[in-house]
This record gives structure tokens, C-alpha cells and sequence, in this order.
């Protein structure tokens, strides 16, 4: 016998449970230090970026400088509106745009327009009309001194002219396009794809790009400039506001540095990514990650080889336990000798094999009583689990129709089985639940089939061997009780029944006819008919008694044939029959009445060489909400009977009828 043993989990090793966790503690150690550290100099870092605010404040104050002496120059020119002599205020203003010529050193163009937009002069030939809504309306309208916006992409500064009376009569606008660059030239940082990592874009009040430091981002939206859609959405989110102090934060793997320039309502924004700003801080962790891992691979290595150095008299002592398995190789190979844990375990090792060998006769000779009591038990004894069976007896065999060898064919199968159909089983079933639920033994009787589909009624006992759990095991009980079922159902069909006649006696009518009453306490109606032979006793005394009772079975028979299945037909006693009517009314009875009447009238008693006839006296008495009691319709009906017998015998009466029949 070969007794092997193979572990394909390597945790189930005592040396693989040490080595990994071993390894995992100096992983843990490892990664642990180089994060804290590693954590601790990306927080300086971004500190340091956050406080630099990535000059933005520097460019803001540049860009601000440059739109006030713009703005100066163009005030400063548009003084000079009032001194032209030209006759007319297209000439006047095609010379103060001429006159003005040094002024496009700082603007794209020049332009004058009249109070309604119309252009007058531009450095360009430009005839285009101005829009006159939002600041240059205001300007035109006096409200303001001077006016900066944007306009298609670039800066417009616009002035008022003044006639000699203070009157305005137009405006001088000086226009800065993106493209010509004039104003944020320095400012822009030229190398976002390259050395420098840092972007820049300005935006105007609506988060139109005005000028940025790569051309593809110009002219769009600025939620289109990659790296900076979370901080735009922030921005737009507190209502584009265009504030003067710089701020700067990290946003979704960036840093970005604001600053506003109020004058011109532009908003700059300075970006760069957080990884390459911080030097790398993701590849550092990385690093970590990697050097960790080794040094944990190269720990538990080493744990490993010395702990299954450690442990080789444990490997010897696997073998020789293995061994107790096999009765062939048991105590041919000694057990190891080994001190501490190991040499601890073997003396316990060899303390329960000499508990295990002197229990063993004890285990046999009780296993041979269990079978004994199993094998000649008057009564069949199974136990079982999950309602299962495991263990049988020759009887609980015999009762089910095996014998023997056969025993084996009940093992595993269900209880199930046993009943005649799954409602019975579920029946039985929340019976036993109930039980066990209630920690008492389950008793009661069920008609168990055999192997052949034969039944018998059984007395069935079970008793958890732990009331707490069930499902650990049951002992069943179970006994053929089909002879005592079978007398108590003569005696309880006796104690209801007329042995003569087979029908129903007083006992068994009184109750079928309460039941009945019961039934129409709250509507409905029945018929109840009781019948009296006329010319009885001329029987008994001509023929005897033999033939009064054999008078008495035919008319059992006749009105046995005449009465529906629902129908409940009785002999009360001597000549006198009733029968119980449900849902017949006192019309459909009398009806059905006179039919048996005629049968008993014209039937003819063959005996001992004679013939006899009786008649019948039938009343007729209506069962419904109004019927008092038991007694209380039998006298109606008497009274009916009676009625019929005074009236000339051989007659049907009833309380809503008293024809007399034919």
C-alpha cells in the first residue's frame, strides 16, 4: 500500500506560511520607508511650486503695465480731435489717423468711428462698422473716460472724441490683434512642447482664448486646452470672476497658477503637469515598488531554505504517521527521534496510538451489540442524515420489502421515497420541522409503501441525536401497525354503522344530520326524510325473523340505489330508515321520495316458499337556517311520518306539502 500525501497550496507548508510571511513583513517595511520619504519631498516640492505660483503674478503685472500706457497713448491722442481745422469729420478723422501714424508701433491698426459705429477712418482702409454695444456704447454715451475689450480674438482701446463744446462725437480705437503678439510677446512661454514644461494661455471673460503659448490652442474655447479642463470648469463653476491676486492649486494632475487683469477683463492661466514638475515623484515610487519587492523575494528565499533545514525530522515524522494507515507497514519503520516542538509531537504521536490500540476491542465489542440490536430488533432501526439513510436494520428492511443483502439498496435514499406522493412527504415533513423545532421526539402514523408499491400503516418516531442541529443525524423508529389500524377502524365503522343493513346507525346519522344543520346556519337548504314500513310486523310474524331481516336488507339496497352519492342513508332502528338530503328542496324531495316509495311498494320478498310486501310512510322535513337542533328536525320529520301514516300509510308527507300520494 502506497500512502502519499501532496500539497499543491504552498501555504499549507509550515516553512512556505514563514517564508512568505516573512517576506511580506519586509515588503511591508521597505515600501513603507521609501513612500513616507518619497511622500515627504513631493510635499515640499509642491509647496514650493504652489508658493512660485508659477510666475503668473509677474506676467499678469506686465501684461497690465502694457494696457495702461496703450490705454494712456490712445486718451492722449483722441485730445487731438477738437484741434483739426479739416471742414469735414471724415477728413478730420483720416488726418488724426495720419497724424497719429507712431501710435501703430504699438496697435495692429487705428480706427475712428462716429457715434452710430459708422468707420470714419482706419490705418487699414477698413470701412467695417464698430458694434456700439457694451463698453464702446457705454464710452460713446459718456459713462466711462476710456474703454478696453476684446474683439475677434485681440484687445481694442478705445477713446472719446470731444468737439470744442465737450460733446462726443466718435471715438479713436486702437486695436491689438492675438496674432500681431505686440503685448504678450515676453509674457508667453514658447517652450510648453519642449525644455520649459509650463503653458500659457490668456482668456477674456467668456473663456475665449485670446493669445496662448502654443498657436493650436488660439481662438478656441479654453475647456479645449489639454490640462487645463478641471481648473476651467472650477473657474466657470464661481462664475468666470476676474480677480487681480493670483492664486495657484493642484487639479487633476496638474498644477495651474491664475492671475486676473481686471482693465481688460483677461484671465491668464499658467499650467505645467505635476509629475514632471515634481521631478518625477511617480517613477520614484516605482523605483521603490521594484526594490522592495526584491529585497522581500531575496528575505524569503533565504527564510526558506533554513526553515526546511529546520524542519527535515518533520518531514520523517510525516512518513512514519502515514504508516498508522496501512496495517501491512505499521510498526516496521521507528518513529524519529528529535528534540523540542518536534520531539514533543512524536511522544504525542506515540501516546495516541496506544490509546487508539487499547480502544480498539473496546470499539469492536460495542460496534458488535449496535449490530445485534440492528440485526434482531422487533421494530426497524435506521439512522440517518439530511433524511437520508446511512445505517439499517434487517427489519427496517423487511418492512420496506428487502431482506438481507438487500439492506444495501435503502442506503442514501430519501424518505421521500417511502410515501406515496410528495403532498403526503411535505405533510410529514413540516410535522418533523415542527418537532424538532420544539426539541421533542416526532410520533405519529403514515401509509408507507414497500419496494413492490404495497402499502402498510406505520408508526413512525424520530429523535435528533442533537436537538440543536438537526442535520448531524436522526434515529428512526418505525413499525408496522396495520392489523391495530385495522380493528380500531372496525370498531369505529361499528360503533357508526347498522351491521345488518351496512348503512349508517342513529349514532352515525345524528352526526352526519348536526353536520348538516351546522352547514346552513347562513343559507341554503337540505331535506331530511325519515320512512316507516308499513305491514313490518305481518313479515316478522308470518315468515320470523329471518325474513323481517331480509326484508330489511332489500329495502337497505332499494333505497341505497335510489339515493345520490352525496345522499346519507341510515337505519334508526327496527322498521324505521331516514335519509339526509344536501341541497335538495322539500319540492325535488317529495319527488324523489315518491319514486322510493313506489319501489318499496312494488317490490315482492321471496322467502321460505312465501311472499311477502310492505309500504312505506315517508316525512319530509326542510334543514336550514331556521332548524333548531338534531332533535328539533327529527321531530318535524316524524311529525311529517306520522302525518303520512294517519292519512292511510303508504303516503309522503312534508310541511310545505300535504298531498296525499297515489
Amino acid at each position: 500500500m502506497n500512502l502519499q500525501i501532496t500539497w499543491k497550496n504552498p501555504l499549507a507548508y509550515l516553512k512556505g506560511r514563514v517564508a512568505i510571511t516573512a517576506g511580506l513583513v519586509i515588503w511591508l517595511s521597505v515600501t513603507v520607508a521609501v513612500v513616507i520619504i518619497t511622500r515627504s519631498s513631493e510635499v515640499g516640492a509642491q509647496a514650493a511650486i504652489e508658493d512660485s505660483l508659477l510666475d503668473v503674478n509677474s506676467a499678469a503685472r506686465t501684461i497690465s503695465s502694457r494696457i495702461s500706457n496703450r490705454e494712456r497713448a490712445v486718451l492722449s491722442a483722441a485730445q487731438r480731435w477738437n484741434k483739426q481745422s479739416e471742414p469735414t469729420r471724415a477728413t478730420r478723422a483720416q488726418a488724426l489717423v495720419q497724424e497719429q501714424a507712431p501710435l501703430l508701433s504699438l496697435f495692429s491698426s487705428l480706427t475712428v468711428v462716429g457715434r452710430d459705429g459708422q468707420v470714419l477712418a482706419d490705418s487699414g482702409g477698413s470701412t467695417a462698422t464698430f458694434d456700439t454695444q457694451g463698453a464702446l456704447k457705454d464710452l460713446l454715451a459718456g459713462k466711462v473716460p476710456g474703454a478696453v475689450s476684446s474683439r475677434e480674438g485681440g484687445l481694442s482701446f478705445a477713446a472719446p472724441l470731444r468737439a470744442a463744446n465737450g460733446a462726443i462725437e466718435g471715438a479713436l480705437i486702437g486695436t491689438l490683434s492675438a496674432s500681431a503678439n505686440k503685448l504678450f510677446t515676453d509674457v508667453l512661454s514658447n517652450k510648453a512642447y519642449g525644455d520649459d514644461p509650463v503653458g500659457t494661455v490668456i482668456v477674456d471673460a467668456s473663456g475665449h482664448v485670446v493669445t496662448a503659448s502654443d498657436p493650436r490652442w488660439a481662438a478656441q474655447d479654453v475647456r479645449a486646452v489639454p490640462g487645463l479642463e478641471a481648473a476651467t470648469e472650477q473657474w466657470r463653476a464661481q462664475g468666470s470672476p476676474i480677480e487681480s491676486d493670483p492664486w495657484a492649486w493642484r487639479v487633476d494632475g496638474q498644477f495651474v497658477a491664475t492671475a486676473g487683469v481686471p482693465e481688460a477683463s483677461l484671465m491668464i492661466f499658467r499650467f505645467a503637469s505635476a509629475d514632471q514638475l515634481l521631478g518625477g515623484a511617480g517613477n520614484h515610487r516605482q523605483l521603490a515598488a521594484i526594490v522592495a519587492v526584491s529585497v522581500s523575494a531575496a528575505g524569503m528565499l533565504a527564510i526558506l531554505a533554513v526553515t526546511a533545514w529546520s524542519l527535515r525530522p518533520m518531514y520523517r515524522l510525516q512518513k512514519r504517521a502515514l504508516q498508522v494507515l496501512d496495517p501491512v507497514t505499521c510498526g516496521k519503520t521507528p518513529w524519529p527521534e528529535a528534540g523540542g516542538e518536534i520531539g514533543r509531537l512524536v511522544d504525542v504521536f506515540r501516546y495516541v496510538m496506544s490509546e487508539r490500540d487499547a480502544r480498539r476491542d473496546e470499539r469492536d465489542q460495542l460496534l458488535s451489540r449496535l449490530e445485534a440490536i440492528l440485526k434482531h430488533a422487533p421494530v426497524g432501526i435506521a439512522f440517518g442524515q439530511q433524511r437520508r439513510l446511512e445505517i439499517a436494520g434487517d427489519q427496517y428492511a423487511a418492512l420496506f420489502g428487502c431482506k438481507g443483502c438487500e439492506v444495501d439498496q435503502l442506503m442514501n435514499q430519501s424518505l421521500e421515497s417511502r410515501f406515496r406522493s410528495p403532498a403526503e412527504y411535505t405533510e410529514f415533513a413540516a410535522q418533523l420541522d415542527w418537532a424538532f423545532a420544539h426539541q421533542t421526539e416526532y410520533s405519529g402514523e403514515h401509509l408507507l409503501q414497500r419496494a413492490d408499491g404495497h402499502t402498510f400503516w406505520a408508526h413512525v418516531q424520530a429523535a435528533a441525536i442533537d436537538w440543536a442541529q438537526p442535520e448531524k443525524g436522526v434515529i428512526w423508529v418505525i413499525s408496522d401497525v396495520s392489523s391495530r389500524r385495522k380493528q380500531q377502524e372496525a370498531l369505529e365503522w361499528n360503533a357508526e354503522h347498522d351491521p345488518m343493513t351496512r348503512l349508517f346507525n342513529r349514532r352515525g346519522f345524528e352526526e352526519h344530520l348536526r353536520t348538516a344543520i351546522s352547514r346552513h346556519e347562513h343559507g341554503g337548504h337540505s331535506s331530511l326524510a325519515v320512512l316507516d314500513l308499513d305491514g313490518f310486523k305481518a313479515v316478522n310474524d308470518t315468515g320470523g325473523h329471518a325474513a323481517g331481516d331480509a326484508m330489511l336488507q332489500s329495502i337497505a339496497k332499494i333505497l341505497l340505489g335510489r339515493a345520490r352519492e352525496s345522499d346519507v342513508v341510515a337505519r334508526l332502528g327496527g322498521d324505521e330508515f331516514a335519509l339526509i338530503l344536501p341541497g335538495c328542496s322539500l319540492e325535488a324531495a317529495h319527488v324523489l321520495m315518491e319514486e322510493v316509495r313506489g319501489l318499496i311498494a312494488s317490490y315482492r320478498l321471496r322467502f321460505g316458499g312465501e311472499m311477502f310486501a310492505v309500504g312505506a310512510s315517508i316525512g319530509l322535513a326542510q334543514i336550514d337556517s331556521d332548524t333548531g337542533s338534531v332533535a328539533d328536525a327529527l321531530a318535524v320529520a316524524d311529525a311529517a311520518c306520522y302525518a303520512a301514516k294517519h292519512a292511510g300509510k303508504n303516503a309522503v308527507r312534508s310541511r310545505l306539502n300535504q298531498a296525499t300520494a297515489a
